[in-house]
């Protein structure tokens, strides 16, 4: 399970094994929406600070994907049934899609 806070983080926790997992720290304002991606391997976080961000479940030690082309808060996010794509809505009355290939956003750097 995974919890948001106002504080940006987010609580990652084991229900069977009732135990915390670890606390993902990274963004800046209140945490708006969770969601897996259908395999649990990834975690997509929105908030307030106006991005969305795709967190590898499997290293912690990995950045997250940072989802930044909103202009105001991120309302919510969703993976799509394969897994292979992002879809976010803002504030800023855009719906935007993201492949979750990091592959893609090195080759906009």
């Amino acid at each position: 399970m995974a919890i948001g806070r106002d504080r940006g983080d987010v609580i990652l926790w084991d229900i069977q094994q009732k135990k915390l997992m670890r606390i993902i720290y990274g963004h800046q304002s209140t945490v708006t929406d969770i969601q897996f991606n259908p395999s649990s391997t990834l975690l997509l976080t929105t908030s307030r600070d106006g991005t969305a961000r795709i967190w590898d479940l499997k290293d912690s030690r990995k950045l997250p994907i940072i989802l930044d082309d909103h202009d105001d808060w991120v309302f919510t996010g969703s993976f799509n049934l394969s897994g292979d794509q992002v879809i976010t809505g803002g504030g800023d009355d855009y719906i935007r899609t993201w492949p979750v290939d990091p592959q893609f956003f090195a080759n906009r750097i």
